[in-house]
């Protein structure tokens, strides 16, 4: 049953040492329902703590086959931005507002990349070294 893998998975994954038997038991979870939010959720929250963000990447775009939602879109956003992906990060963020408007978690990632990407381009000229 996936809902008990990923319960079981859950409670491994509060033990360091147990973490790569969550994820397996998260991944058996999705391999018996692919749509099972729980353990995307959770196998999402794995790779994060693992800093595996192009897992998140392909485990979310896997899940928008099925299912769009604006929650998705998000953590496939930040899953984006935290790769450095700036481009489709803000594509995702668009997304997720094209679903729900006023969604702030979206808003708010737009912002904050929009000020960061503004902050780098104010870059002073003379920071920089001089090309041969």
């Amino acid at each position: 049953n996936p809902k008990s893998l990923t319960m079981i998975g859950i409670v491994l994954s509060q033990s360091p040492d147990m973490r790569q038997k969550a994820a397996k038991a998260f991944r058996k979870a999705l391999s018996l329902d692919p749509k099972c939010v729980d353990a995307v959720e959770a196998l999402s929250r794995f790779y994060h703590l693992e800093k595996r963000y192009d897992k998140i990447v392909d485990l979310l775009k896997a899940q928008l086959r099925y299912r769009r939602t604006d929650y998705l879109h998000v953590r496939l956003a930040d899953a984006y931005k935290m790769s450095g992906q700036i481009d489709e990060a803000l594509e995702q963020y668009h997304a997720a507002l094209s679903i729900t408007p006023d969604h702030r978690e979206a808003l708010n990632g737009i912002e904050t990349l929009e000020s960061s990407m503004k902050d780098d381009s104010m870059v002073d000229d003379s920071d920089r070294p001089d090309e041969i």
